[in-house]
Order: structure tokens, then sequence, then C-alpha cells
């Protein structure tokens, strides 16, 4: 196989895989594995009584409509939203919720947005979505992203611990960088 090659699983390994589980979601994060869940293969897995449905992390707007087309059309499925800065955008598509690691550093800015959309307030959601995702490229910015994410919570409170080597080696400039644009204390 070569790298970004597209995996076939034949469909009775699918149905022998979930068959063995209560319930998954199938996540796609192509830039994690270099592996896409298309809409076609995310048909298939939708239609198992095991598989509730599917979280993107890919942060295509295009991906996130195939997969609420497919869950549409198969039902009984859902889709999750992990773009952080698609969040709003995804939940007013007809996503069932939000799958979100910059959540755990600034979740009173992720429950704005679900704030603001829950009493239909799209502006409140818009602003709040706007900081979230800004928070995101500016965390982003700085190194691989999980790491970074991580680095921010840590700050925040140590007792979250490090991340493990060799994904971020702690370092007084990036950490300056975190709080002055966002004050994550």
């Amino acid at each position: 196989m070569t790298h970004g090659e597209k995996i076939q699983l034949p469909e009775e390994v699918v149905h022998e895989v979930a068959g063995q589980v209560k319930v998954i979601v199938n996540a796609g994060c192509p830039a994690r594995t270099q592996n896409h869940i298309d809409p076609e293969t995310a048909r298939v897995l939708a239609q198992h009584l095991n598989i509730a449905g599917i979280k993107d992390s890919g942060g295509s707007t295009e991906t996130v409509s195939e997969y609420l087309r497919v869950a549409e059309e198969v039902g009984g499925s859902v889709v999750y939203c992990a773009p952080d800065h698609l969040v709003h955008w995804s939940l007013q598509q007809g996503c069932a919720g939000v799958i979100s690691g910059l959540g755990n550093v600034a979740p009173q800015v992720l429950a704005a947005i679900m704030d603001g959309l829950n009493k239909g307030d799209t502006a409140v959601a818009d602003v709040a979505q706007l900081v979230f995702a800004g928070l995101r490229k500016d965390l982003y910015a700085l190194g691989f992203p999980p790491a970074m994410v991580k680095r921010a919570l840590y700050m925040m409170d140590p007792s979250v611990g490090l991340s493990r080597q060799p994904a971020l080696m702690p370092d007084a400039a990036q950490d300056a960088a975190i709080l002055e644009k966002h004050s994550l204390t």
C-alpha cells in the first residue's frame, strides 16, 4: 500500500467487526490517518445497527454535507462535527453535536455558540464562533494542534499533565504567545 492509497474493506468485514461491539461512532480524520471515509463507505457503515454515526475531523464543509446526506438517506445515523472552525455552521446544517478538543480549553466559548443557537440568537453564536476559530488559528500556528491544545490546557490547570514526548517540549515563547492573546488562565 502506498501513502494516501484508499483502503477498501469488504462489507462482510465491516459487519463482522461492528457486530462485536455495542455502539461505534466512526471518526474521519484524514490529516492524521491519511485515509478519508468517503460517502459510499459512510453509507455502508451507517447501515449497520451497531454503528451510531460518524464524526468528521477533516474540516471540509463538503464532507460534512455529504455525511449529513448519507445519514438522512439511511436513517438512524448521526453526524458529529469535530473541526472547531465549523461548529456553528455544522450545527446549523443538522449535525447532532460537536466533539471538540478545543472545547476543553475554552468551554465557555463553545457553550456560547451552543447557547446562541439554542436560543435562536445567531448573532451571539456568530461572535462566539469567531472567537473560537481565532483561538484555534492562533494555537495551531504554534505547533502540532493536539499538543498545542494540551499545552494550553496544562497552562490553565497543571494537574492535567504535560504532553508526552516527543509531541511538544515546553517552550516559554509558545506559552507567552498562547497566554498573550487569549488570557487562558
